[in-house]
């Protein structure tokens, strides 16, 4: 933005680093080339170009696969966030396991037990009652 006026110059050095730097970025999973575009918004200039680099990135990511690919991922890594605060909350509201979390907190920070230990400690203990129930 701002290729404009006393910027113009400045605008087409900065996009010519950016576009001489592209290639010290690793290759992205979708294979997609990220394509510096020239653009003043005063000017209404550029926009064209930078929809249709819009579309040919949708274009291509739909057509290699790569969109429903980072769909699945987003959806795998929301699924076992979930999973994660759905089991924190269920430790926080069983008042044995809510205990043990809050004495073994407690040993973390006095040093007395170290990060595997207290994990393990917490997971046998859910091991435990799900045995019993």
């Amino acid at each position: 933005n701002k290729a404009e006026g006393a910027l113009l110059n400045k605008a087409k050095e900065a996009a010519k680093s950016y576009q001489m730097a592209m290639h010290l970025f690793p290759v992205k999973r979708n294979q997609w080339k990220t394509e510096v575009a020239l653009i003043s918004a005063l000017n209404r200039k550029g926009i064209e170009k930078v929809i249709e680099i819009l579309e040919k990135f949708k274009r291509e990511n739909t057509e290699n696969g790569s969109i429903q690919l980072e769909r699945i991922r987003q959806n795998l890594f929301s699924f076992n966030q979930l999973i994660q605060g759905m089991v924190d909350r269920l430790i926080n509201e069983h008042k044995p396991l809510n205990e043990l979390k809050i004495e073994l907190e407690s040993k973390l920070k006095e040093g007395t037990i170290n990060p595997y230990d207290a994990a393990k400690n917490m997971f046998d203990k859910i091991k435990t009652i799900m045995k019993s129930s």
